[in-house]
């Protein structure tokens, strides 16, 4: 209807559909406090067929404003433990750079040959490593909701417990650190750090800005409220993404214009996600990602079947 010429890719997509998608992505991403790359790399490779190397790089620019606009939604609600996500971000800006490097080793690799078909090893290695977080983080999510729910039916005050949570925080690798905002008496800086560095590698691995990661770290085995690990998350990753932006246009995985395509649309989509994420309770949000998750990896797994010829 409107297309618009990507310089950098070299095609023209239709730039309303981009701004729709940047919508949903904004949405994920303040909804769910995942960054939105999960939505949006599979679909710019499925619906505009953009390579996955430009989708990744291109990705974080789109998180970085989105996120920001995230943040700020949250930051209203007292949701963000500034001093946490800053000790992540140490780590995460080790990551990226690791990250980022693997997606160039797979550039450089070219094409291989599956099931008697040649595709790029970039358009098939990504996104199987996709489907397998989004599947394993799915099925954490729906057994933890539904497990969840049973507690809740039976006492409607039963606090939520992370299991590991106690464990972690007893780690004794000096310096600790205590956060307040997150409920958190005394917890060793190493451990904050490593899940940073996590986050960054996710983030220029996969272009999703690591909150996929990040979330479900911060509520499961650190035992943070929901809420506050959604809002966290989002504020780490406006870091994260923004080093991953960086380091993918240095290596010219970055496209500008798909994403300012992307972020009209995605910064009226975060703003919408973060005001309806207030209306629901913490085991509602994980469940939803849980089928949200599940959804997107067998979408991811149908295109790379179809491009090798399996339908």
């Amino acid at each position: 209807m409107f297309e618009v010429t990507l310089p950098v890719i070299g095609v023209s997509v239709d730039a309303v559909a981009l701004v729709a998608l940047g919508v949903t992505v904004g949405f994920v991403s303040a909804f769910f406090g995942i960054g939105g790359g999960v939505i949006s790399v599979p679909m710019l490779h499925i619906l505009f067929g953009i390579p996955y190397n430009f989708a990744v790089g291109t990705s974080p620019a789109v998180i970085f404003g989105t996120t920001v606009s995230g943040t700020l939604g949250h930051r209203r609600d007292q949701h963000v433990d500034y001093k946490l996500g800053a000790y992540m971000v140490i780590g995460a800006v080790v990551g990226v750079e690791l990250g980022t490097s693997v997606v160039e080793v797979l550039k450089r690799a070219g094409t291989i040959v599956i099931a008697s078909r040649r595709i790029e090893a970039v358009d098939f290695v990504l996104p199987l490593i996709y489907a397998v977080i989004l599947t394993l983080m799915g099925v954490l999510f729906y057994l933890e909701s539904v497990r969840r729910i049973r507690e809740l039916r039976a006492d409607p005050s039963a606090p939520f417990v992370a299991p590991l949570s106690r464990f972690i925080r007893g780690a004794l690798w000096p310096p600790h650190i205590s956060l307040p905002t997150s409920g958190i008496e005394r917890i060793s800086l190493w451990t904050i750090v490593g899940f940073g560095l996590a986050q960054g590698f996710v983030a220029g691995l996969l272009g999703v800005g690591g909150g996929i990661v990040l979330v479900p770290v911060l509520i499961y085995l650190l035992g943070i409220p929901t809420v506050v690990a959604i809002g966290t998350s989002l504020f780490a990753t406006v870091f994260a993404s923004g080093i991953a932006t960086l380091s993918h246009a240095r290596k010219g995985n970055c496209d500008i214009v798909l994403a300012v395509c992307l972020l009209v649309g995605s910064t009226v989509g975060a703003q919408i996600g973060a005001f309806v994420v207030r209306k629901l309770r913490g085991v509602q949000i994980r469940r939803a990602f849980a089928f949200l998750a599940c959804a997107v990896a067998a979408v991811v797994v149908l295109k790379v079947l179809v491009k090798l010829g399996f339908f």
